[in-house]
């Protein structure tokens, strides 16, 4: 019988997170599982919470909650024989959709008791991992937005009303992006560098990464004016932005960002570190519970 450590913190999301966590337990029972609730605070919390499971030898956890607590996780059993589980319940689910990874509660604890754990890649900055995208300029500062809670909506809306907000004042940032073959020089709107396609909740901000091939990909959106950044919004979704010709686009298993003044560089939705910076791929520094295709 296979033992998951739902980590879940009563307070996130109004309840809904230890609520799925409550129903997971129930559902693995039923499935020949069984699931063990780790509660936690906040999401500072989650590194004190995973230590202590570690130490009694547990490795396997299930993620009860969004990108922030998987970025926590992701960061705790990064390059270890641990497996990651998720059950999506937070505002992006970024990951989890990049994994095909449903929000329905079954069918994401189903893949917790049938799937099979398969090893993906990381992206790393220093000594920190995301899973998802790093960004430099206006998606950082979006991301800024969200996470100081300056407004009351959840989900892609939200990020969308905080891209709005953002963009009435944000100017443009000169930026140097060095890849393994090609430098990127000039002013930009944004930087993303993705270990996977998805930010924002289900934006396709980068539809060339892919989890397991052993790089990262670069889209550049060069300066624009804000009346353009709104008539592309939707095809950001779409992932078809990357056709349009203020867009550059790179493959590189390591990126080295530069900037005239420091400026803060995000992953996963939280916040890194400052420029200058380099973002390098961990090939297979993960192992996560996916579809079982058999």
């Amino acid at each position: 019988m296979e033992n998951w450590t739902i980590i879940a913190n009563p307070n996130a999301g109004r309840g809904l997170a230890f609520r799925h966590a409550n129903k997971a337990m129930s559902l693995l029972e039923r499935c020949g599982s069984r699931g063990t609730l780790a509660k936690t605070r906040d999401v500072g919390d989650v590194a004190r919470v995973l230590g202590e499971c570690l130490g009694r030898g547990e490795k396997r956890f299930a993620v009860c909650g969004g990108d922030g607590t998987i970025h926590q996780v992701v960061n705790a059993i990064a390059n270890t024989d641990a497996v990651l589980g998720i059950i999506p319940c937070g505002g992006g689910n970024d990951l989890a959709r990049a994994l095909g990874i449903p929000v329905h509660l079954e069918s994401a604890v189903g893949i917790l008791a049938r799937g099979e754990p398969t090893r993906i890649d990381l992206g790393r900055i220093g000594e920190r991992f995301f899973g998802t995208i790093a960004s430099v300029g206006f998606d950082a500062a979006v991301a800024e937005h969200v996470s100081e809670g300056k407004g009351k909506f959840s989900g892609s809306f939200r990020y969308v009303v905080s891209a709005l907000r953002t963009l009435k004042s944000f100017e443009a940032t000169d930026v140097e992006i060095k890849g393994d073959k090609e430098t990127y020089t000039g002013k930009i709107l944004l930087g993303a560098i993705g270990n996977a396609p998805y930010y924002g909740g289900g934006m396709r901000m980068v539809p060339a990464a892919t989890v397991n091939d052993g790089h990262l990909a670069l889209c550049v959106i060069k300066e624009i004016s804000k009346l353009t950044v709104l008539r592309s919004l939707l095809r950001v979704y779409q992932g078809s932005h990357i056709e349009m010709p203020f867009v550059y686009t790179a493959h590189s298993k390591a990126l080295e960002i530069d900037t005239p003044e420091p400026e803060w560089i995000y992953a996963d939705g939280e916040p890194i570190c400052k420029t200058p910076v380099r973002v390098e791929v961990s090939e297979g520094a993960l192992r996560v519970m996916v579809r079982s295709f058999d």
